[in-house]
């Protein structure tokens, strides 16, 4: 089960970077995005239904509140350094863990 999870929750990610990225180029003007947002939006909407019931069959367990606020914190962190014009290309990049709330709200990772 948490091996499926784990899967879903890729596929989650990568339907959910294509929307976005759909959403950037009919911003940018460019036509024929429809078709695929549409379609993407039905993954991220239907992965995450099936996340979610996941999450409350007890298959994945949010993560405590200390490491997500360390988390938040290292992010706060590097937007700052990034406000200052830091570089900041050597800083692994990390997700935001998944919560069930954000997930609730439309978690974009």
């Amino acid at each position: 089960l948490q091996l499926s999870f784990m899967s879903n929750l890729k596929k989650y990610h990568a339907h959910n970077s294509a929307l976005q990225h759909c959403k950037q180029h009919i911003k940018a003007g460019k036509k024929h995005m429809e078709k695929p947002m549409k379609y993407e939006e039905s993954q991220v909407r239907n992965l995450q239904g099936i996340l979610l019931r996941s999450m409350t069959t007890g298959v994945w367990k949010d993560p405590c509140a200390a490491y997500i606020k360390k988390m938040q914190k290292r992010t706060d962190i590097v937007s700052s350094l990034k406000g200052m014009g830091e570089n900041v290309e050597s800083v692994p990049k990390m997700e935001m863990p998944l919560t069930f709330d954000n997930l609730l709200l439309g978690y974009n990772g």
